[in-house]
């Protein structure tokens, strides 16, 4: 098997791609070809920084202006790949969807129906669940989206799975066992180690990630009105975008709460800025309330920041010595108490070099790609 198809036709402005970018360079090291379906803005982020791919470039149709549009967007592109390229994509020996989310996951599920032969894997990253709560007619579609890319992923041949415990949602869900193979996330441990400490910290913390509820944004705003009591200059970096429908009502709340001089919208970070952005801070936290991993807490330990979590399975599955303070669901008063700890006494939370520099040799996008090649090669 020579000829891998990467299927990217969910491309928008500032997705990550460092994990399968990564990936990439990994198997042409081993001399494979690749071939990306994606848009021209997808095409002009991976042409910058691989060579030798091949891009099937799709159009893009405008609509992109909250989750309905998107919605129409994806059935668009997904209707035109098997209208226009449907006989060229017979050629590739394994398709790989980036995400299980139902618009990567359409093309290979409907080709696999029609009889095609060619070997497909999807990696699952996230559960989507349904929460009564502020846009929860945005999250019950998600939901339901969700549900439905459950039925497309029973026809893959392999699913990577980022934790066991997603592992055993699939099994629940009737994924055979020998079809999921657990990999992990990793980080960009060249950009991490590159990322210089500042002399002076320009932050007291930071939260890196998605802006919403689930992710725990609004906990956050509570978290630092408590803290503000004792340090009315307290202030934190909030280093992300928003989730449609959330900005208005996010901004709202920090005015209500008198929180404009504490509270510092970074916007989307990537790459080096974002790991000096990290290390300018004094604490990292993440009060999330659900998490199949948590990358951006992983990329806080690698940078050797002290870092405050909810105390979700996830963490206690991979956290095994301290390496993040944990707190019980909720509890922001003892958030609150743990981070006024950390910034009186900041020496006793940091991890420390030799573990910091074993949790970068750990989690590699390298290792993954070779252990996904050898998966998708048994079956």
């Amino acid at each position: 098997m020579q000829k891998i198809l990467i299927n990217d036709i969910s491309f928008i402005e500032r997705s990550n791609r460092v994990p399968i970018i990564s990936k990439i360079r990994y198997w042409q090291s081993k001399g494979k070809t690749i071939s990306i379906i994606t848009t021209s803005l997808g095409a002009k982020v991976y042409q910058s920084q691989l060579a030798g791919i091949e891009v099937l470039m799709i159009p893009t149709f405008g609509l992109t202006k909250n989750r309905i549009q998107l919605i129409f967007e994806y059935m668009l592109r997904n209707g035109w790949v098997l209208l226009k390229l449907s006989s060229r994509i017979k050629s590739y020996d394994w398709i790989y969807s980036i995400s299980a989310v139902a618009d990567n996951l359409v093309i290979p599920f409907v080709l696999k129906l029609l009889g095609r032969r060619f070997r497909w894997s999807v990696v699952l990253d996230n559960i989507v669940t349904f929460e009564k709560e502020q846009n929860s007619h945005i999250r019950f579609l998600a939901f339901v989206f969700f549900k439905l890319s459950l039925i497309f992923v029973k026809k893959a041949d392999v699913v990577f799975v980022i934790s066991k415990d997603l592992g055993k949602f699939l099994i629940n869900n009737g994924v055979s066992k020998n079809r999921i193979l657990v990999t992990g996330n990793a980080v960009e441990s060249e950009l991490i180690r590159k990322a210089k400490h500042p002399e002076k910290h320009n932050y007291d913390a930071i939260y890196v990630g998605r802006i919403n509820e689930v992710k725990g944004a609004y906990d956050l705003l509570d978290l630092v009105h408590i803290l503000t009591v004792k340090y009315p200059k307290f202030t934190l970096a909030i280093a992300g975008a928003y989730d449609a429908g959330v900005k208005n009502q996010f901004l709202q709340e920090i005015a209500k709460l008198n929180l404009s001089n504490n509270i510092i919208l970074k916007g989307y970070v990537a790459g080096l800025e974002k790991f000096e952005l990290i290390k300018s801070s004094k604490v990292f936290i993440s009060l999330s309330h659900y998490e199949s991993f948590g990358v951006a807490v992983l990329e806080a330990v690698c940078c050797d920041i002290p870092t405050v979590v909810y105390a979700l399975p996830v963490y206690g599955e991979l956290y095994k010595s301290n390496e993040v303070q944990m707190v019980p669901y909720k509890d922001i008063k003892l958030v609150a108490a743990v981070v006024t700890e950390i910034l009186e006494s900041p020496e006793k939370f940091t991890v420390g070099k030799e573990t910091k520099d074993g949790w970068l040799n750990k989690f590699s996008w390298e290792m993954f790609a070779q252990q996904e090649w050898d998966k998708i090669n048994e079956v």
